[in-house]
């Protein structure tokens, strides 16, 4: 990442979808030319997690396996949300690091998160009164290999920077429907932290204080539920661009922060696209 003194001056280091000529035979997404560019498909998985919950390192293990998958593994993106049971997430004398944040906090609520570890692989399979759309972390590896498969619908890139002082972020995020549009879509854009080393109960009930967090959600740039993006009415092609800036916490270390983007159904809630940037 460049480094900015005084006022921000351009916004750099764009990350494009990954872009590659016919991935594979018999393209299970029609639409797309063999031959022609294609955009594939990322996959986020939200990985409902907790520092005293002692079967959550095996998660965060099953996304290390998944993401050094060859062909696979760079197009999975990961969000550590530490939302849930309290007993699980919250702080006390000797786990200290308060992981949770208000987002978090939605998500959990509004997609029925009771016990952790849990995850939804790009929300796929939600349903508004039930919680097949949580699964455990022996599913995510497949349900992954099923979505990763397709074409995308929508093509993300990312810029961003930081701000004076590197007290804030400014993100420029270029947004583009690759096909027909179904209903309205809602962009959201969080920080995520790596790196971080605090107290984790490990599967074996010890704790382990110097246990390397990854890929934790600090906040969102646009709300839990970001911000209308793209409607039915709005045609193939019809880029939008999104100017959002946020503050960060001195604690946050800078070369360890990320930008994700994702866009999904506002119905369905199934992400669509996602995109990370490594600030």
């Amino acid at each position: 990442m460049k480094k900015f003194t005084g006022f921000f001056v351009a916004l750099i280091l764009a990350a494009s979808c990954d872009v590659i000529d016919d991935p594979f035979a018999g393209n299970p997404n029609p639409g797309t030319t063999p031959g022609e560019e294609t955009v594939l498909r990322n996959v986020l998985i939200e990985e409902f997690t907790g520092h005293r919950c002692n079967n959550c390192p095996n998660a965060a293990a099953e996304i290390k396996a998944i993401q050094a998958l060859p062909n696979i593994g760079e197009r999975v993106i990961a969000i550590a949300i530490h939302a849930g049971p309290s007993n699980f997430t919250g702080t006390n004398p000797v786990y200290t690091t308060d992981f949770t944040t208000t987002e978090g906090d939605a998500w959990a609520s509004f997609f029925g998160v009771v016990g952790l570890p849990t995850g939804m692989v790009s929300r796929n399979n939600w349903s508004p009164t039930g919680n097949q759309h949580l699964v455990g972390l022996s599913a995510w590896a497949g349900i992954t290999n099923d979505l990763i498969a397709f074409e995308a619908d929508f093509k993300i890139e990312i810029e961003a920077a930081f701000g004076a002082n590197n007290n804030s972020v400014d993100a420029s995020i270029a947004v583009m429907p690759l096909r027909e549009i179904d209903g309205n879509h809602q962009l959201v854009v969080v920080i995520t932290e790596d790196n971080i080393v605090a107290a984790q109960t490990m599967p074996d009930y010890t704790r382990n204080d110097n246990y390397v967090h990854q890929h934790v959600f600090r906040k969102t740039f646009n709300g839990a539920f970001g911000e209308l993006a793209f409607t039915s009415s709005d045609p193939v092609g019809s880029e939008k661009v999104f100017e959002l800036s946020t503050s960060l916490l001195p604690e946050w270390k800078r070369e360890d922060l990320n930008v994700v983007a994702y866009i999904y159904n506002e119905t369905t809630q199934e992400i669509k696209q996602v995109e990370k940037l490594r600030l």
